[in-house]
């Protein structure tokens, strides 16, 4: 289990960063694009709209954080359990690893069922 928590720790902290860049990169495309507009330039995505586009590359990104949130707070709280013997942080910790595969189940058959 502690090195479940290790490995859960690191790519929950990976996923932060990719969110946190993902954001970025796509607010940063907001702003160019909103700029050429402004330029009198053609936008190539004028007819379908940059900002439906990014809404929904935002929503994308706020579904993403609540699997990467659980599973930070699993391997938080398993950590602190181990270290200092709390049993009920324990079954905290499963609590959130239960919430994480549920978010991503849910998440995975929302998916499959656009295809």
């Amino acid at each position: 289990m502690k090195e479940t928590a290790k490995w859960g720790c690191f790519l929950s902290i990976l996923g932060f960063v990719f969110l946190a860049i993902s954001v970025s990169i796509v607010l940063f495309v907001g702003c160019i694009f909103s700029k050429i507009g402004s330029f009198g330039g053609m936008n190539p995505m004028m007819g379908i709209g940059t900002g439906f586009f990014l809404a929904i590359y935002l929503i994308i990104a706020l579904l993403y954080f609540f699997p990467i949130y659980y599973l930070f707070q699993f391997s938080s709280n398993i950590k602190n359990a181990f270290k200092y013997n709390y049993n009920e942080q324990l079954n905290g910790s499963f609590l959130y690893l239960k919430s994480h595969y549920k978010f991503m189940g849910i998440l995975a058959l929302i998916f499959v069922s656009f295809l």
